[in-house]
């Protein structure tokens, strides 16, 4: 009869890369979840145009900064 090999305790190396992985998944699980709501709210605000226009006026300045501080305004005159 085979026996077991007892089971080792895991690294600390190996539990952070484990613990990154399940992020990973989890933000993955999050957008899809979220998908629809957030696809609802994006077309019941200006946030598209806004940022076309603004990206339009200031072609110098990266599109994440951009879209950062449109959706951070939209966001403040959706909640608010």
């Amino acid at each position: 009869m085979a026996t077991r090999k007892p089971s080792t305790p895991k690294t600390s190396t190996e539990l952070k890369q484990q613990l990154a992985q399940a992020k990973e998944r989890l933000a993955e699980l999050e957008k899809r979840a979220y998908a629809e709501e957030i696809n609802e709210l994006i077309s019941a605000t200006t946030m598209v145009a806004d940022f076309a226009a603004i990206q339009k006026r200031v072609s110098d300045i990266d599109a994440t900064v951009i879209l950062a501080a449109t959706v951070a305004e939209d966001s403040q005159r959706l909640f608010s």
